[in-house]
């Protein structure tokens, strides 16, 4: 809670650890077992060194903006967390569906929810702030 961030694989509850990046558990309730697979790798880009960087900016920027369509379509009530950083900002942003709920955490003064509140005020969203005064 210091640092404001997950360190590591821990979370904030006692023997519940972060999921590798890019990864799925799935559970076998009748054998009471897990399985954690990856479902991609930097390793599955495929190497084009004919594709220029422009060209490669406007296609990863096409797919994102796809990405965030499908997953706040009509049939959908969508949220954003809201930290203030660049991840949000760019969902928030290209997140078309309005009103939008945004969440942030974080002490009154601190940068997250200083820029949380201006960001959620700029596109219209309903942001609505849990306190951590103590970091």
């Amino acid at each position: 809670m210091r640092f404001q961030q997950l360190l590591g694989a821990r979370t904030f509850f006692e023997e519940i650890k972060l999921l590798p990046p890019a990864s799925l558990l799935r559970f076998d309730i009748a054998q009471g077992s897990y399985h954690i697979r990856g479902y991609w790798s930097v390793n599955d880009i495929p190497f084009r060194p004919n594709v220029s960087q422009s060209e490669a900016v406007e296609e990863a920027g096409r797919l994102l903006e796809g990405a965030v369509r499908r997953l706040s379509g009509d049939a959908l009530r969508p949220g954003v967390y809201l930290s203030g950083g660049l991840d949000s900002r760019t969902i928030i942003g290209l997140t078309q569906r309005r009103p939008i709920t945004s969440i942030t955490y974080g002490a009154a003064n601190c940068r997250d929810v200083h820029y949380a509140r201006r960001i959620a005020h700029a596109v219209g969203s309903d942001l609505h702030w849990f306190d951590l005064p103590d970091g």
